[in-house]
């Protein structure tokens, strides 16, 4: 805001970021799934596996979690004083 920024523009920047790590950490996160999954299919030989929909419910539950925080932060930006960032 001290830069010339509109609010709506700073809160899309935030939202944004918080979407990107939501699906920049579940790709690596379901591969060492995937990899751990094998690892005990091998070593137990139990017949467990990554279901599509619990794939589905472990990515929403990470996308709920980083637009959570991604809220808050949004709302500590609001109440920021642009004077006192810099």
């Amino acid at each position: 805001m001290a830069m010339g920024y509109r609010l709506p523009d700073l809160l899309g920047v935030v939202a944004r970021e918080g979407l990107l790590l939501a699906s920049f950490g579940y790709l690596p996160a379901y591969a060492a799934g995937q990899g751990l999954y094998a690892l005990v299919r091998s070593a137990t030989q139990l017949p467990v596996s990554m279901d599509p929909s619990r794939s589905t419910t472990v990515f929403l539950m990470i996308l709920v979690m980083c637009m959570a925080s991604a809220g808050l932060a949004m709302r500590r930006l609001a109440d920021a004083d642009p004077a006192e960032i810099f």
